[in-house]
């Protein structure tokens, strides 16, 4: 064994440091590929489509560095990722059941939590947790409020007056912002949902999970949060 303080050839230690030199650019690329991918503007892109109970639909999200796009036509979905121009296309597939040799195993699984639900209703309904969620959506839907709208739709409930309601919604909404395009007619005898929606803006992905990550550190939201993990009841038989 040759000793430890023998040094390497010339050739193999300059062929470790580019290795290392190599593997530290390639870090740092991913970690600004990350960085420009949570703070660089995303621009979004919703496309629906509902007639005759079939429901058809485009999102998409893309911005300098990469890009999602999901779209249902015909009861096919299809999406893909794109990553510095570069597709990785993938379709859903119609999934068979099961065989029944694997049916007939038997599952093991580990102890799942169980959230007490009058707990949680006690939680939700408490004033500091309602209004530290009313304004984390407030804020949200101010840096995410879509800049171009358009709805044509057909809509109508089996009571009249929600209808009227919605209708009302559409006009205020519409003349508080110009650059919406909002038609609905209401359909008054018989429940119906029918149309045409298309939104489009800009949010940056850093700045959401930054509000987000605010309201969960928020000492009111810990105090409930550790209040929640207390009650936790764990059910299940545990794996052998």
């Amino acid at each position: 064994m040759p000793p430890l303080d023998m040094k390497l050839p010339g050739k193999e230690a300059n062929a470790l440091l580019l290795a290392l030199e190599i593997l530290l650019a390639s870090i740092a690329i991913i970690l600004l590929l990350l960085i420009s991918c949570l703070f660089a503007p995303l621009t979004y892109e919703l496309d629906l489509t509902r007639a005759q109970r079939s429901l058809q639909f485009h999102l998409g999200f893309h911005n300098c560095c990469c890009g999602l796009s999901a779209s249902r036509i015909d009861g096919d979905l299809d999406w893909y990722i794109r990553i510095l121009g570069k597709r990785i296309v993938r379709s859903q597939k119609k999934t068979t059941p099961a065989s029944s040799e694997s049916a007939a195993q038997p599952s093991r699984s580990r102890p799942r939590p169980t959230l007490s639900l009058s707990l949680l209703r006690q939680v939700i309904s408490a004033a500091d947790v309602r209004e530290q969620g009313l304004h984390l959506i407030a804020t949200i839907w101010q840096k995410m409020k879509p800049r171009h709208v358009i709805v044509i739709a057909r809509i109508g409930f089996s009571e009249p007056h929600y209808t009227g309601w919605m209708m009302a919604l559409a006009g205020i909404i519409k003349i508080d912002n110009n650059a919406y395009t909002i038609h609905i007619e209401g359909v008054w005898d018989e429940p119906c949902l029918e149309g045409e929606l298309g939104l489009a803006g800009k949010i940056i992905p850093g700045m959401i999970l930054w509000y987000i990550l605010k309201f969960f550190i928020h000492p009111e939201i810990r105090l409930y949060y550790r209040k929640l993990r207390a009650q936790t009841v764990y059910s299940g038989t545990p794996a052998a």
